[in-house]
């Protein structure tokens, strides 16, 4: 079993691939298809076992470029979480050439910057749920279409 037949589109696949990545672990097995169906899901497996994928390939997949807003937001506990979460879709957005921009909000990092850096429209926001907060009220950080919440 591959990627694509996951609904995994080609380009995000090769990307994958061109990290190493060829086959999915059990998590992504079980949750990417459900995800992609729109089922609401809790995630359960130990470190090392690809659990960011198996959430971050579905919301990448549900992100329309042409829309210039937020369309999905990834909180996570940590501001260290959150930067390697973002990481890894920045990664994949470029290795895929999707065009869709990622912001991490997290805290210890330059609050007026990060506000800026929302003021482009990004469709994927990363961050810390007290930066998150403080950093960035709700209006500027509302999803377009009643988009994916996904917590870590």
């Amino acid at each position: 079993m591959d990627f694509t037949s996951l609904g995994v589109p080609a380009p995000l696949a090769a990307a994958l691939a061109a990290r190493g990545i060829t086959e999915p672990t059990e998590i992504q097995r079980e949750v990417i298809p459900a995800a992609c169906a729109g089922e609401c899901l809790i995630g359960e497996a130990p470190t090392g076992t690809g659990k960011t994928l198996a959430y971050l390939l579905p919301a990448l997949m549900r992100i329309d470029p042409a829309v210039r807003a937020a369309q999905v937001l990834v909180l996570a506990p940590t501001h260290e979480l959150a930067m390697q979460i973002a990481g890894v879709a920045r990664e994949l957005v470029q290795a895929a050439g999707l065009s869709v921009g990622v912001q991490a909000l997290i805290g210890g990092a330059n609050v007026q910057r990060q506000i800026d850096a929302l003021k482009k429209k990004p469709a994927l926001i990363v961050g810390s749920a007290p930066r998150h907060r403080g950093a960035a009220p709700p209006p500027q950080t509302k999803t377009a279409g009643g988009a994916p919440l996904c917590t870590r």
